[in-house]
């Protein structure tokens, strides 16, 4: 089976550049049929992809983060094509809610061995795609602090005081939700629209785990004084955000989320628009290779 491998040298603080010979090495022990190309920014990617499946390619091989799972899928979705993963990022949350070994060796392994796999996304009324979460509030406004250190501080740890110092500054927008006959209004600080069982890192998400069951799981952290956030943060990197009773949940297909003022909201951690926006689960849209 002729494979597509699409590396992003920058994930992972380097780690793509990094294994690299390592990575060439094994595929070849392999014995596969493998092109492999580099990808210096999401658009080179998404190129790449379509123009390996014009070649007839029938795996796309992402080495990389939750990012370059994310650039690619305008070239997947709906495609025949199977997305196999090489785990090189930062979280690696899609890797980990999909059974990929974060391993490089055992997540090559995969080509020879893994299963293909038919997976939900989100996708956006303005067109845009998510494989695993979207989010709009606070999260937001870390990852904005975190991309304008980007240039001198990679990884997870800008993620630390990225969060401290966006805590005490962070005005909440007041949002309006509706999805079926369910309506919110009000401030929120954080709302989180999932396919994946655990999110940011190590923060889970309860009572998901179905790769294609048509729908996704919505938590909003309503406003709450910030001496009571404090008091959950520990909890909540551990616990999920079950350690939140005030968390509204909402299993759904489909939701629209409006603010004021207008809020940015993001992708499987990537900034993708602005609100108002309507967001709705695309049934079996993704092929990926997963463990049997």
């Amino acid at each position: 089976m002729s494979i597509q491998v699409i590396i992003n040298p920058q994930a992972g603080k380097r780690a793509g550049e990094k294994l690299f010979p390592l990575i060439k090495r094994n595929l070849k022990n392999l014995g596969l049929a493998v092109e492999i190309a580099i990808s210096h920014h999401p658009q080179e990617a998404r190129l790449l992809a379509r123009q390996a499946l014009e070649k007839g390619k029938r795996i796309i091989l992402a080495g990389g983060g939750d990012g370059t799972i994310h650039s690619l899928l305008p070239a997947l979705v709906d495609k025949p094509a199977i997305l196999a993963i090489l785990p090189l990022g930062t979280a690696n949350d899609l890797a980990r809610h999909w059974r990929i070994p974060l391993n490089a060796n055992l997540a090559l392994q995969l080509l020879v061995h893994g299963q293909p796999k038919l997976v939900d996304i989100i996708g956006t009324a303005s067109g845009g795609y998510i494989a695993g979460a979207a989010g709009l509030g606070f999260d937001v406004a870390v990852i904005q602090r975190v991309l304008s250190w980007r240039r001198f501080w990679r990884g997870i740890f800008p993620f630390f005081p990225a969060i401290f110092t966006e805590f005490f500054s962070y005005s909440l927008p007041i949002f309006h939700l509706t999805a079926d006959n369910w309506h919110y209004q009000g401030p929120a600080w954080q709302i989180v629209l999932s396919k994946m069982n655990q999110y940011a890192w190590r923060v889970k998400i309860p009572g998901h785990g179905q790769y294609a069951d048509g729908l996704m799981h919505m938590f909003l952290i309503p406003n709450l004084p910030k001496h009571k956030i404090l008091l959950r943060a520990f909890p909540l990197a551990f616990e999920g955000i079950k350690c939140i009773p005030q968390a509204l949940h909402l299993a759904t297909s489909k939701i629209s989320v409006s603010s004021w003022p207008p809020c940015k909201y993001h992708g499987d951690g990537e900034i993708m628009g602005s609100t108002p926006e309507t967001f709705q689960v695309l049934p079996r849209a993704l092929r990926i290779l997963a463990p049997p």
